[in-house]
Formats: structure tokens, C-alpha cells, sequence
């Protein structure tokens, strides 16, 4: 898997539209990484950050955010299109 970091290409979004986009949300900071299947079972993964993690601290593509429950909602979504696609009924059918 090969990581390249945004900051240089602006292959994301351009550094002053994330910055923007921080300030109208009121959002301290925010690291972004985006994983690009190359369709060979490989993939590629593009980082970008932006903003502050502390008062006195920047954000970095290694920063760590704790984010609590998130990966509950993103496991059930998966969940529901994999028996979805696989043809497997989530709800309860008949009397028993």
C-alpha cells in the first residue's frame, strides 16, 4: 500500500477551500485519508490535514482523533449492504 501526503499536490482539496471549510463549520481541525483501490488488490492512500488538534499544536496526517462510536454506524451499513447484495432478508418474515 502506498501513502502519499496531499500537502503537495492538493489532490484532495485545494489547502485554503479545507481551511475555509474548517472556519464556516467552526471545526478545529481535521485529518482526511482517502484509501483509492488501484484494482489489483492494492491500493493507494491520499492524506491531507488541516487546522489545529490543540491550541498550540497543528493537525498532521498522524494525528489521532478519538472517535468514540463511529465504527458501530459504518459496521451496521456494511452489514445491511452485504446481506442486501447477498440476498439475505434483514427483517423477520413469517410467524416465527
Amino acid at each position: 500500500m502506498q501513502t502519499e501526503s496531499a500537502a503537495s499536490s492538493d489532490t484532495l482539496l485545494p489547502q485554503a477551500e479545507l481551511t475555509a471549510l474548517l472556519a464556516t463549520y467552526k471545526v478545529a481541525g481535521v485529518s482526511i485519508a482517502v484509501l483509492t483501490p488501484d484494482g489489483a488488490g492494492d491500493a493507494s492512500i491520499t492524506t491531507q490535514a488541516a487546522g489545529m488538534a490543540t491550541k498550540t499544536e497543528a493537525v498532521y496526517d498522524s494525528t489521532l482523533f478519538q472517535i468514540c462510536s463511529l465504527s458501530k454506524p459504518i459496521a451496521a451499513v456494511y452489514a445491511l449492504e452485504y446481506f442486501e447484495k447477498a440476498g439475505i432478508p434483514m427483517a423477520k418474515t413469517g410467524n416465527s
